[in-house]
Parts: C-alpha cells; structure tokens; sequence
C-alpha cells in the first residue's frame, strides 16, 4: 500500500481487465440512503437518519403494544337477538338455547 493512503491496485498482464479494488463497506445502506434522499434536506447524514430510524421503530412498537393491550380487561361481550338467551355450558362455547 502507498504511503498517500492510496487503495491498491490489481494489476493483470492483460491491461483490460485492469480495475481499482474499492471497498463495500462505504455504500450507505438503502433505507438509510433513502431516508436522506427524501427527507427534503432535513436529514443530512447517515447518523441522522439511523435515529429517525430508530425513533420510528421506538413508536411503533409503542402503537402496536397500544393496540394488544388496550382491550380494557373486558372480554367478549356476547348479546343475542331479541327472543333468543344465550347459554354458557361447562367446558364448551357459549352458544344459542335452543327452541323446539
């Protein structure tokens, strides 16, 4: 390697192929890149936009977690038609009382 902190060269004996070797560890990942692009100026760099990122999964965790738990504790509440009862037999579902 050069001392001017070049990246080093592959060389062939066929001068076509002669390419630079560059890393992949510098692309920006796409939602990152994409949150960047769109933010409209906003976001100005990948650390920014990993905590948008973040944030966003931060509340959305909190709105599903909102959603399972905000059922209240109540149950299913059953209510039959009018002239119908409804009756709770022991180790089956509740169901309608028959009428013959």
């Amino acid at each position: 390697m050069d001392q001017n902190n070049q990246q080093p060269q592959v060389t062939f004996e066929n001068e076509e192929f002669q390419r630079p070797v560059t890393s992949s560890q510098t692309q920006t990942p796409g939602i990152v890149g994409w949150v960047v692009k769109c933010s409209g100026g906003l976001i100005k760099n990948e650390k920014q936009a990993q905590y948008v990122l973040v944030g966003f999964l931060v509340v959305a965790i909190v709105f599903v977690a909102f959603l399972i738990f905000s059922s209240g504790g109540t149950g299913a509440k059953f209510e039959a038609p009018p002239g119908q009862k409804i009756i709770y037999p022991e180790n089956e579902p509740p169901r309608l009382e028959q009428k013959f």
